[in-house]
């Protein structure tokens, strides 16, 4: 762009985020735990018929009961943590920073009509979400009935249909069996061993790396003896399942994101139409969202994404009218090689980009699920 910022040569017109949730407590127990897991979370409790107003919500705080929960303490399996309902505060904060106060896209007290929100149907995303709204808006959040777009986990496509798509699984199997993986797996079994042992059960890598970073980021500490290079080992290892599920894989990843990439192209392109009533799309998803959209956008180093991380497309014009796309992940501009290596991509560049890995509806996704 040589002497001219991008402030006097593009404007924002849109932006769609796509975040995961918060730091939560582990998914995968092991086979005994040894400490107690905190959430302590209070919950907003209110009822209301059609459109009244809004009245005050009931305070409700519940408890486990001895024996009724897989986990010692107040944590459900994968529940939001205080410390991941912060971390996506700030995420708030951040998009406060940049999307009004930069960049003027949506105003400074919250009109419901210029965000599109959607969640997994998951407490942690929607409790996430609702962190991130206040952060968002601090001062008016609170004061309008909000609509949030949502499925049900056995179809929402924001998620991979694991259950629904055997075709996944035979590629999944494919991958496992080449020579590169069995020989890192190889490579790293002295210490899955080691930590099997110590835990006093069988877990795969993914599970034994979701429970000890979980518990890091509660500061709960190693448990069990497990030492640093073992647990540097869980992260390498999830790393590693990043890169051999996402790196070039074109056929796994259509059938792991690629309803939702379809979903993503056609709210950009209807956006540059002026088919939207709305300038901000807000979507709450998880770790399974924000790393398929990382590989088909291929600027990637293929590390686990972290919690609170998030992936935005940034809609923007040039002083001739034409659209970009600026694609970012966390707070750093992404190039996307379809794109040429450029920052600001050109929409239909972006839209042919990534409808390579896209699937237009659920009868054509079923239909290469069944291998058809």
């Amino acid at each position: 762009m040589g002497s001219e910022s991008w402030a006097q040569k593009y404007t924002p017109e849109f932006a769609l985020v796509v975040t995961r949730h918060g730091a939560r407590s582990t998914l995968h127990p092991f086979p005994t735990e040894p400490d107690q897991w905190h959430c302590d979370l209070n919950y907003l409790m209110m009822y209301a018929d059609g459109d009244a107003p809004i009245q005050q919500p009931l305070y409700m705080e519940f408890f486990y009961d001895n024996g009724l929960n897989a986990l010692p303490g107040t944590c459900m399996l994968g529940e939001l943590t205080p410390v991941g309902r912060d971390q996506e505060l700030v995420l708030g904060q951040f998009y406060r920073s940049r999307y009004i106060d930069d960049l003027g896209l949506i105003p400074s007290s919250m009109d419901p009509s210029l965000l599109y929100l959607r969640s997994t149907d998951v407490q942690r995303t929607k409790e996430s979400l609702m962190a991130q709204l206040n952060g968002l808006y601090p001062d008016s959040a609170r004061q309008h009935r909000l609509h949030v777009h949502t499925g049900d986990s056995t179809y929402d496509d924001m998620i991979p249909q694991t259950a629904r798509c055997p075709r996944m699984a035979e590629i999944y199997d494919n991958i496992t069996q080449e020579q590169f993986y069995q020989d890192y797996q190889a490579s790293i079994q002295p210490e899955m061993d080691s930590i099997c042992g110590k835990i006093g059960g069988s877990m795969d890598w993914v599970p034994i790396y979701d429970n000890l970073m979980a518990r890091n980021s509660s500061s709960m500490g190693l448990p069990f003896g497990i030492t640093e290079h073992e647990y540097q080992t869980s992260i390498d290892a999830a790393d590693f399942e990043m890169y051999a599920q996402f790196y070039r894989q074109t056929e796994y990843l259509q059938l792991y994101i690629g309803m939702f990439v379809h979903e993503i192209t056609q709210m950009l392109l209807a956006a540059a139409d002026g088919e939207l009533p709305f300038t901000f799309a807000m979507h709450s998803g998880h770790d399974s969202t924000v790393s398929p959209l990382m590989g088909v956008l291929q600027d990637w180093d293929y590390t686990w994404p972290p919690y609170a991380s998030v992936v935005a497309f940034e809609l923007w014009t040039d002083q001739t009218g034409a659209y970009y796309v600026k694609s970012r992940f966390i707070d750093s501009d992404l190039r996307p090689p379809f794109c040429g290596g450029l920052v600001y991509c050109p929409l239909d560049t972006f839209v042919a980009g990534m409808e390579v890995y896209a699937l237009p509806d659920v009868d054509t996704y079923l239909a290469r699920c069944a291998g058809l």
